[in-house]
């Protein structure tokens, strides 16, 4: 994986390097950002040219650190973590400074559930899980990777799919805490998964119910999941998710940074978008997510569920 990218990669409709393979790409001006984020690339900043830099390394996290701050916004910036064992609570030190001082997320994690008899308000973990071997054992080392934990912990993600909520629903009945773990991962996990709905009344609750859910999240959520025949059962066909996005999220106040759909019919229903729209929405295979989450719940990882998720959104 390379991790930075710096200048276009366009020449004409010819695309010269696959840009998911990196984790920044960095532009110099807001139209060649548009034009990234037309294709489905997230992480896009502009350049600072006035900086000089020692390395590339120092390059990379200064505007991985300089995106950060811009996605997080108006949303959380920093995270505390409380461990849970048998002797006592144990307050995990982080070493670096949270990305703004809106927000500080707290979150309690928990090694193995029934070792401590605790039945809520905890998120577990298992030391072989890729969040912990791959992100959280060198948070305490290296500033890219502390970015790395405050991304998958503090980028919020709303999902209204029926594959996800049954696939989430079958994770939880095997967990001591199962009704209350879906309330923690909203409030630790900033995870949301709901169900499409029967019919266009329950549907348009389900609208409601996500923009409730925006306010406790700092005001949008960063991945706004939709499954089209939601949108088709609201009314809609799948020419007209530029007026879903008008008629419903907007009149709602649902404010997002990327709006996913997704489906398996492909992606046809993206020519139809209106222009403003093409750089905030992306597309998705709908058994991608339940790949992305499939990991997690095989070794009982809630933190592994939301992982998968980020690595897929994010492409890297």
């Amino acid at each position: 994986m390379k991790y930075y990218k710096e200048g276009l990669l366009i020449e004409g409709n010819i695309i010269k390097d696959n840009l998911r393979r990196y984790k920044i790409v960095v532009v110099s001006n807001q139209e060649e950002a548009e034009k990234y984020e037309k294709m489905g690339i997230v992480r896009v900043v502009e350049g600072d040219k006035n900086i000089s830099f020692d390395s590339l390394e120092e390059k990379f996290k200064h505007h991985y650190r300089k995106w950060l701050e811009k996605w997080f916004s108006c949303t959380y910036g920093g995270v505390e973590i409380t461990e849970v064992t048998k002797e006592g609570d144990t307050d995990v030190e982080i070493p670096f400074k949270p990305i703004n001082t809106h927000k500080t997320l707290k979150i309690c994690l928990l090694h193995h559930e029934e070792e401590t008899g605790f039945k809520k308000e905890v998120l577990e973990y298992r030391k072989h899980g890729k969040f912990w071997t791959e992100v959280y054992m060198d948070t305490g080392e290296k500033e890219e990777k502390y970015f790395e934990l405050l991304e998958t912990i503090l980028t919020s993600i709303i999902i209204v799919d029926n594959r996800c909520h049954e696939f989430v629903d079958e994770y939880l009945e095997k967990k001591i805490c199962g009704k209350e773990k879906r309330q923690i991962f909203k409030e630790q996990l900033l995870l949301k998964i709901l169900d499409e709905g029967k019919n266009k009344k329950e549907k348009e609750e389900i609208l409601k119910n996500v923009a409730e859910t925006i306010p406790k999240f700092g005001g949008k959520v960063h991945f706004l999941v939709i499954h089209l025949s939601f949108i088709e059962g609201l009314g809609y066909n799948e020419k007209e998710v530029s007026k879903f996005i008008k008629e419903n999220l907007k009149k709602q106040g649902i404010k997002f940074e990327k709006l996913v759909i997704t489906t398996g019919r492909g992606r046809e229903w993206y020519s139809f978008l209106e222009e403003e729209h093409k750089r905030k929405v992306l597309f998705l295979p709908p058994e991608s997510l339940i790949n992305a989450m499939e990991y997690g719940k095989s070794i009982n990882d809630d933190f592994d569920i939301k992982y998968g998720l980020i690595k897929l959104l994010f492409g890297s």
